[in-house]
């Protein structure tokens, strides 16, 4: 399951269980709103995520790559190890800005 919580001039977007196919395309869905919407930051609580399919890292990935261009900066925070271990073993752990609780992330971007 998904949500999104405005957080001053961004987003933050709380994923419960698998980042599976589905939970993939709400997530995009929700952050093409948010783009929509002119949010300067996106946060993705990834604490109750244990297991992320491929799918998942493809969003965060595809979202990036919007974000990037447009100045948009994107956290990801709170990564279960099972998540942090997925991202390696890819190749993306690299590529996310990562912080350890909700409230660093937030911090990070005021």
């Amino acid at each position: 399951m998904v949500s999104a919580e405005p957080a001053g001039k961004g987003m933050v977007f709380s994923i419960v269980g698998n980042l599976d196919v589905l939970d993939s395309q709400s997530l995009e869905e929700m952050a093409s709103s948010a783009f929509q919407a002119g949010c300067s930051f996106f946060v993705f609580d990834l604490s109750q995520v244990t297991y992320m399919h491929s799918s998942g890292a493809s969003s965060l990935l595809a979202i990036q790559k919007l974000a990037q261009p447009k100045g948009v900066r994107m956290v990801l925070v709170s990564c279960h190890p099972n998540v942090k271990r997925t991202l390696q073993i890819i190749g993306l752990d690299g590529l996310f800005e990562m912080r350890d609780s909700l409230d660093e992330a937030l911090a990070s971007l005021s």
